[in-house]
This record gives structure tokens, C-alpha cells and sequence, in this order.
């Protein structure tokens, strides 16, 4: 897959015992960015992966990142999403829609799991 080349870059959204599998991958020196926990467990290394290996972690979260920019940075970070989104270039997969008076249908699905996509909320949305 990567013909030969190095992984020196990972990121790391689920956690538990998928982060030991993803470490493994990378080589040594490598970091890996780690900005969540859809597996609901702590991240999991191995001593050599960490000292021997020397594999280093960063954690990333993207509130305290925007909350680094300036107002006007913000917005126009926003109007370019917004750009792409509109223009079809950037989307995210839906898997339902649901009325504000339906969230605990909406989030007895969202704790279910396994989901093909986001959960989202509109006023006069069509269940």
C-alpha cells in the first residue's frame, strides 16, 4: 500500500486495542495523534512501542484549536467549509435525522452503535 515508504504519521480516533494494531504500523520514531475514543476505552501501548520504539503521542482536540483563532480566522475558516460543503467537495454521511422531541429515540441509536453515519436534529425533520 505504501510502496515501500515508512509510516511516520498516524492518527488515532477509536482507542482500546486499535491503537497497539495502528502503533505497529508506524515506524520508529513515528508520532501518533490521538483525538478520540470511539471504542470508549483508554488508548493502548505497549512499553516498547513507547521506549524502544520511541513512538510518541499527541493528543489533539479541535475546541481548544479553534479557540486559538481569532474571530475573524474563525469565520473564514467557516466560509470555506461552507464553500465546499455547497460546492460537494466536503460532506459527511447521514445515518438519521430526527426531531427535536424525538432525542430519546435519536439517542438510544446514537448509544447503539455501529452507525453508518451522524445523527442529526432539525426542527421540522421527517423521521
Amino acid at each position: 500500500m505504501t510502496q515501500g515508504a515508512l509510516i511516520r504519521l498516524a492518527f488515532d480516533a477509536v482507542g482500546g486495542t486499535a491503537t497497539v494494531r495502528l502503533v505497529d504500523t508506524l515506524a520508529s520514531g513515528s508520532t501518533l495523534v490521538a483525538y478520540g475514543a470511539l471504542s470508549q476505552q483508554a488508548y493502548q501501548l505497549t512499553p516498547g512501542q513507547l521506549g524502544v520504539r520511541d513512538i510518541q503521542v499527541r493528543g489533539y482536540w479541535l475546541p481548544r484549536s479553534l479557540s486559538r483563532l481569532t474571530a475573524q480566522a474563525r469565520r473564514d475558516l467557516y466560509t470555506a467549509l461552507a464553500r465546499q460543503v455547497n460546492a460537494g467537495q466536503l460532506h459527511a454521511p447521514v445515518h438519521a435525522t430526527f426531531r427535536l422531541e424525538d432525542h430519546r429515540e435519536a439517542l438510544a441509536l446514537a448509544m447503539r452503535g455501529g452507525l453508518d453515519g451522524k445523527i442529526l436534529f432539525a426542527p421540522a425533520a421527517q423521521p
